[in-house]
């Protein structure tokens, strides 16, 4: 259990290329503690896929009954549930993410709006001032003297 407790430890600092060479240093683990050490692994990737596939390793330990998955049983239900809320709240961001990039799209285009009213008031207030106005008929009847 240390062992397993020390190596998350030490992959909790890797990240891209680091990482990806720990994880595929692990291979196909066949023992409980190394079903363990390559969920870990792979929860760090931060990618739904291996989070997935984090949740899966976890899965094989805790349903073996086996000598070695034993004492691991009740660090896989404690990190399955952490991956479990860490989907939970990724999802939760995504789902942020796309609202905030709409709301921002939606903006632009007020932005855009706001912008095309202001250049058409510039060019309203930008006319001539001696520039003879419309006339109507009734006007033009009144300025005649009829």
């Amino acid at each position: 259990m240390t062992a397993v407790l020390t190596y998350a430890d030490q992959v909790r600092g890797l990240q891209g290329p680091e990482l990806l060479q720990e994880i595929a240093g692990l291979g196909e683990p066949a023992a409980a503690a190394d079903q363990v050490r390559l969920a870990i692994a792979l929860s760090q990737t931060h990618q739904l896929y291996d989070l997935v596939n984090a949740q899966q390793r976890l899965q094989r330990v805790l349903s073996s009954d086996s000598e070695d998955a034993r004492p691991l049983q009740t660090l896989a239900r404690l990190l399955a549930a952490r991956y479990v809320e860490q989907r939970r709240v990724e999802d939760l961001l995504d789902r942020q993410n796309q609202q905030l990039r709409e709301l921002q799209r939606r903006f632009e285009q007020t932005r855009d709006q706001l912008e095309a009213l202001k250049a058409i008031e510039r060019s309203l207030n930008n006319r001539p001032a001696d520039a003879p106005a419309l006339s109507t008929p009734a006007r033009r009847a009144r300025n005649s003297g009829l």
